[in-house]
């Protein structure tokens, strides 16, 4: 019988599908088609040989302290001072990186499904939704993220189905792109683009044993990275890299460009029903994970409180970009790149001190039971 509050292995890889790959659908194709050019598909896989030291201290600290979330633990090393320190600046990071994707989110659907209608109306009623998904934890955004994968995973696997049929493959060409140097070099540099994988630090104890979170981490981030490259190939067929640096919304574009007669022609409708279910799962798990980052970090018993605090943070962030190619820069160009060396260095700090503490207690004398004369 499955217990409360776990998520399986097979829900937790597609839970990464939201996670990472939902990005893909706003100005990803941009940066990446800057670096790899033609080869822009293969720069994801190049991410990963750079990601999977980061991976495995993941791994390792969740060894170590497998019911506690990533706020918690300096708590447990150093004091309760340290794990309210890091609690405010988690909870901040969450707010602005899932405020900051809100405004790219509604400036789509603003710049090209809802043109009239003033940018305010379509975020609060977003904003209602994923906080209603935060609060009800990350169990119910997973399960509910599983349910739907038939539509999600399968809609977004006819959409690069139909781009490779349509595709040029002259314009994925030269293979190697800029060269295998420029592709290895350029993915260590887009490694923060995967910074989304720090959400799985706020679920160590949603997972039943080190053994599954390992799959999880390996198998689930290695599926998307793929996932990822495939879209990213579709895009390649279909234009140019050097248009790519240029498109606001490059899948979307590619949408409207299939065209099989008139029963399969412009189905960005389809794309966007897609991408609106997945963005809302992506968003709901980022504001969960800022208020129970935040609330367990501060010592509080429950998180649910301060999902509404932050949801009213979020929105304030929201609305600090002037302009979706403003809010792009900040986040792409700035707060993954200012967030990531952080993280990686805390994470360090984290794994030292917690193999520290357990040699320490490996090595104390244990206590002897007296013996009864």
């Amino acid at each position: 019988m499955k217990q409360a509050d776990h998520i399986g292995v097979v829900e937790a890889i597609f839970l990464l599908w939201v996670i990472l790959d939902t990005n893909i659908f706003l100005g990803l194709p941009r940066y990446f088609a800057a670096s790899g050019e033609s080869a822009m598909y293969l720069l994801p896989l190049f991410c990963y040989l750079f990601l999977s030291p980061i991976l495995w201290m993941i791994i390792r600290l969740r060894a170590y302290h497998p019911q506690l979330i990533f706020t918690e633990i300096p708590g447990k090393l150093w004091g309760q001072w340290a794990s309210t320190l890091l609690a405010w600046f988690v909870a901040i990071f969450f707010a602005f990186s899932t405020g900051n994707y809100l405004r790219q989110f509604v400036s789509l659907i603003n710049d090209a499904i809802l043109p009239l209608s003033p940018a305010s109306y379509l975020i609060i009623p977003f904003v209602f939704a994923i906080a209603f998904g935060a609060y009800h934890g990350a169990e119910s955004i997973s399960r509910a993220n599983y349910l739907l994968l038939p539509i999600t995973l399968g809609g977004y696997l006819l959409l690069l189905g139909s781009a490779y049929i349509i595709g040029e493959p002259s314009f994925a060409t030269p293979f190697f792109g800029p060269g295998l140097d420029r592709l290895f070099w350029g993915g260590l540099y887009r490694v923060p683009y995967f910074l989304e994988i720090v959400i799985l630090t706020v679920l160590f104890p949603h997972f039943r044993s080190n053994k599954q979170f390992r799959q999880v981490i390996w198998y689930g981030t290695f599926l998307n990275v793929l996932l990822l490259a495939l879209g990213l190939l579709a895009y390649a067929l279909n234009f140019p890299p050097t248009n790519t640096q240029n498109v606001g919304f490059p899948l979307f574009q590619l949408s409207r460009n299939i065209y099989f007669g008139r029963y399969l022609q412009r189905v960005e409708a389809l794309f966007t029903f897609i991408w609106v279910i997945m963005s809302i799962f992506k968003m709901s798990l980022s504001l969960y994970a800022g208020s129970i980052a935040f609330a367990r970090g501060i010592g509080a018993p429950f998180y649910q409180p301060y999902v509404p605090p932050m949801a009213v943070l979020t929105v304030v962030f929201c609305f600090l970009a002037p302009n979706y190619l403003t809010a792009l820069e900040w986040e792409w160009g700035i707060l993954r790149y200012a967030s990531t060396v952080p993280f990686v260095a805390f994470l360090s700090l984290l794994l030292v001190a917690s193999y520290w503490q357990a040699q320490k207690k490996s090595a104390a004398p244990r206590g002897r039971t007296p013996s009864t004369p």
